[in-house]
């Protein structure tokens, strides 16, 4: 949608579940300052925001949200999925900080290194990878990946969830060597202390490729990047491969 009136977006403050995709907001003129505030007649019940799409619509969003006399429309919000990349990294943060005391559940799909503040009370956290024909990660996801296990300190359940282009025949996944924390001495860490589970799920793109092939590749990457978890049943903490994972195509 374009040339989206501020009062549009006030008014979606009172559906709990909340998705913005390719949202412009009209810039022909100023938003008056009434616009701004938290409209009486809608009360405020967001609690789940996605922002699917990057660049100027996040941000004259995020700059809607997050003037200082909205101060309630994010201090509510338990559940948010964002995409990060560099175009609207400042502003991605800003939500996340903004939201920080209630957020619960982050969706989160990175497109370049990404810097998040703590977030103290969050349990859940899945994060997307696109993995693409090359059966490679991004360069940049460890580091993610360890800044984003810092910064979730409560954490329970982690879930990756791999993008991949089919390809026939099916290829080997790289081996870029462990995750972060979640190597060989995993036991013997000072991070991520409440996890529970890791899951991982595959999703692949137009799905025309060898699937017994992809799965197969698929759990000995996952347990070749994750050998801290191997044989931890006991701890509580388990490989998601498709032996106890939800796959999805």
């Amino acid at each position: 949608m374009r040339h989206v009136p501020a009062a549009f977006l006030a008014a979606a403050t009172a559906i709990p579940l909340v998705s913005f995709f390719h949202i412009h907001m009209d810039f022909s003129e100023e938003i008056s300052e009434d616009s701004k505030q938290l409209p009486s007649s809608a009360p405020l019940r967001l609690r789940h925001l996605i922002f699917e799409y990057s660049g100027p619509a996040v941000r004259s969003i995020c700059d809607f949200l997050l003037h200082p006399r909205n101060p309630a429309y994010t201090q509510q919000i338990e559940r948010l999925a964002i995409r990060i990349d560099s175009q609207s990294a400042s502003y991605d943060e800003r939500i996340l900080t903004a939201c920080a005391q209630t957020l619960r559940h982050l969706i989160i799909n990175p497109g370049d290194l990404i810097t998040i503040p703590q977030l103290p009370f969050v349990r859940e956290v899945e994060i997307k990878v696109f993995v693409g024909d090359s059966r490679r990660l991004p360069s940049f996801f460890p580091s993610n990946f360890s800044q984003i296990a810092s910064s979730l300190p409560l954490v329970e359940v982690i879930t990756l969830v791999f993008v991949v282009e089919p390809l026939y025949p099916e290829v080997e996944w790289a081996d870029q060597g462990p995750l972060p924390i979640l190597g060989p001495s995993f036991m013997n860490r000072v991070q991520l202390l409440h996890l529970r589970r890791v899951r991982c799920k595959l999703l692949e793109r137009n799905g025309f490729g060898s699937m017994s092939a992809l799965l197969d590749r698929f759990v000995a990457a996952m347990e070749s990047k994750m050998p801290g978890l191997l044989g931890t049943g006991n701890s509580g903490v388990h490989l998601g491969c498709p032996i106890v994972m939800s796959t999805v195509f």
